[in-house]
Parts: structure tokens; C-alpha cells; sequence
């Protein structure tokens, strides 16, 4: 099957996301596993950007 979505704009990128998510769903063993591994190494680096964005702003303006 062959999708035809938007390239380089939100919508296109969310769709991909959501082919990710759907087939982690499906997924079974150690291709779950390695799903969930990738999810939360994306999350730890959003926190850590989110963490030092925080830190950067607090330290700029005491």
C-alpha cells in the first residue's frame, strides 16, 4: 500500500508518527521492546532540552 501525504509540513511529519505508533501497536517480542526503547529515549531528550531551556531562562534572569 502506498500513502501520498504532504511532505515537509506538520500534518505530513504527524503522519508518520502515527504509522510509528500503529505499528508498535502490532508489533510483538522484541520489536516492542525495541519500539518502547525508542519512545523513551525521544521523551529523556525532551526532558532534557525542556530541563536545560528551564535552567538557561532561570539563570538569565536572577
Amino acid at each position: 500500500m502506498q500513502r501520498h501525504r504532504p511532505a515537509f509540513t506538520v500534518e505530513g511529519y504527524l503522519d508518520g508518527v502515527r504509522d510509528f505508533a500503529d505499528s508498535a501497536n502490532r508489533a510483538q517480542g522484541g520489536r516492542r521492546l525495541a519500539a518502547v526503547f525508542v519512545v523513551v529515549l525521544l521523551l529523556l531528550g525532551v526532558a532534557w532540552v525542556v530541563w536545560e531551556a528551564l535552567v538557561f531562562v532561570l539563570t538569565t534572569l536572577v
